[in-house]
């Protein structure tokens, strides 16, 4: 979505305060539905918008890690010594 983007909303909003400390505004229909569901035992999350961004970075993180581990495992590969990976032409020299 684009950064600036007018949007026209004839509701009534609450804000709310998210776990991490984000607010945002939510209409009050929703808020009150969730803390409906809330009291009678059930689970409805108003996601923070910050959540995707969350999920992105774990995503980006776990990516990393999993780099990070084939390059490991082909320096192991590739240790001094062992010329088993190294594909060489001609002459064998560099």
């Amino acid at each position: 979505m684009p950064a600036n983007v007018d949007l026209t909303y004839t509701g009534e909003l609450t804000v709310v305060t998210c776990w991490c400390g984000m607010t945002h505004a939510v209409p009050i229909e929703l808020r009150n539905y969730q803390l409906r569901e809330h009291e009678a035992g059930r689970t409805f999350s108003v996601h923070c918008p910050l959540e995707r961004a969350e999920n992105a970075l774990d995503h980006e993180r776990a990516s990393h890690r999993a780099t990070k581990g084939h390059l490991t495992r082909s320096k192991r590969r590739a240790s001094p010594g062992d010329a088993s990976g190294i594909a060489r032409g001609g002459s064998g020299t560099c």
